[in-house]
């Protein structure tokens, strides 16, 4: 069975708000809300399990363990760093190896060079041509081969010796390097192991955390909702039929189906009313317009919401909206792709008595003149999850850590105001990312849905 009523869901068009100081003690419907909460959460509460605590108590104490081992040996890699950094330096500023190898060196020159002399001196005799000025000429040669050879030796063991230290020192900082990476994991394991084995709990938790911040921490005041105003669109404001026909929106019937974009996926999709909210008043009422750069222009009532694409998230534009001026708001050409537009005057134009606001099935969005929009008193909800800028959809890694944080919203809080049916399908479960957040309070989620109640058909 279709829904059908006659006021838009959650607030918008033909209702407006103000403040009160809060009732002092809370009224009764409060105390009974909270302790409805406390009760639902007491079971989970009761059935933690402590063997997982005592498992991320274990693996909380070896770990410190580990770490106190494993720190243990930094400064003994580090002091054979610093070592080995000292002993190149000297090497490096005096130019001079270690005794130990030029001893060597001299020993291999030497012996090369008596072999070197034995073989002269025996060729020389077996020819017959030994004196004293040919084995002086063939001493001197032999002498400067030596040297030669020595220095060749000696640059290529300088060398050795310099790479050798440096491939100490690279393993020392290595060894180091390598103790360091163990302890930063073996710091992250008690944390991993207690989020572990609170898992079950968090949602519950703040889910408890934020709705009592947000009502008991901060606020000073509470947001009545009252029927009257008129936040909605002109009726000459075209929608977007299921078949790609453009109609003024005066002219839409509560069986058509309108387009939207769905976030879920990023991309235009097609939807039935769920509501369609028209009002004549006997006071005329300004019309505020909104003009953008390709030659458009939408007519709004006190305020409507657009995307806006530079803020990446739906914004509120009323006639004192001056700072959107030169801002690009999100709109669906008849491709369904996004081509946004800027914003370049918004002003008073004219007085209206009609007003219309409708309302979607599953998506808080409607097309008005292709722009994606959205009726007011949704923009804590519109804005619940972060979206992707680039697919124009929800970021589905954070909406599933907001969910994961947050938990969903349990029907049973609300089955005296909507139908199941109607919950789900409007995905009021997700609604406690947005309570969660702040961006809109459960008193006034309540006072939205209270207000509307009796226009919901519950099936």
């Amino acid at each position: 069975m279709k829904l059908k009523f006659d006021l838009q869901f959650f607030g918008g068009g033909g209702s407006s708000t103000y403040r009160v100081p809060i009732k002092d003690p809370p009224p009764d419907e409060l105390v009974n809300l909270r302790q409805g909460i406390y009760n639902k959460l007491m079971p989970g509460l009761n059935s933690f399990n402590t063997e997982n605590w005592n498992k991320a108590q274990q693996i909380t104490d070896n770990a410190l363990n580990q770490i106190g081992n494993l720190s243990g040996k930094i400064p003994g890699q580090l002091d054979k760093a610093n070592s080995l950094v000292d002993s190149l330096f000297g090497v490096l500023q005096s130019g001079e190896i270690p005794s130990s190898i030029t001893d060597k060196l001299n020993a291999g020159v030497t012996k090369d060079l008596q072999s070197s002399m034995g073989s002269m001196l025996n060729n020389l005799s077996k020819r017959g041509v030994l004196n004293s000025s040919i084995t002086s000429q063939g001493t001197s040669r032999l002498g400067q081969q030596a040297a030669d050879a020595f220095n060749k030796n000696y640059l290529n063991a300088f060398n050795s010796v310099v790479n050798g230290y440096g491939s100490a020192i690279s393993g020392a900082q290595g060894n180091t390097s390598a103790l360091l990476q163990s302890i930063s994991a073996m710091s992250g394991l008690p944390s991993a192991a207690f989020s572990g084995a609170y898992a079950g709990l968090m949602p519950a938790y703040n889910f408890w955390k934020d709705w009592q911040n947000s009502y008991d921490g901060s606020q000073q005041y509470d947001t009545v909702v009252e029927q009257g105003g008129s936040s909605c669109i002109t009726g000459d404001t075209l929608v977007t039929l299921e078949d790609g026909r453009e109609i003024p929106v005066s002219e839409l019937k509560d069986d058509d189906k309108i387009m939207a974009w769905d976030f879920e996926n990023g991309c235009v999709t097609s939807t039935p009313l769920t509501a369609l909210f028209k009002k004549n008043f006997d006071e005329p009422l300004d019309i505020i317009r909104v003009e953008f750069d390709d030659g458009s222009s939408i007519g709004i009532i006190y305020e409507h919401l657009f995307f806006d694409v530079g803020e990446n998230k739906f914004v509120a534009i009323n006639s004192d909206s001056q700072e959107f001026i030169g801002h690009l708001f999100a709109k669906v050409d008849k491709d369904g792709y996004i081509n946004p537009v800027k914003v370049m005057k918004i002003f008073k134009d004219g007085l209206t008595t009609e007003t219309y606001a409708p309302q979607c099935l599953g998506h808080l969005n409607f097309l008005a003149n292709g722009l994606i929009s959205a009726n007011d008193g949704q923009l804590g909800l519109c804005n619940r999850f972060d979206f992707d800028f680039y697919r124009m959809c929800y970021d589905k890694e954070k909406k599933e850590a907001d969910l994961l944080k947050y938990g969903k919203l349990d029907y049973d809080s609300l089955k005296d105001l909507v139908s199941e049916d109607f919950f789900y399908k409007n995905h009021g479960d997700e609604f406690s990312v947005a309570f969660g957040k702040g961006l809109i309070t459960l008193e006034q989620l309540r006072a939205y849905l209270e207000k509307f109640a009796n226009y919901f058909m519950h099936i």
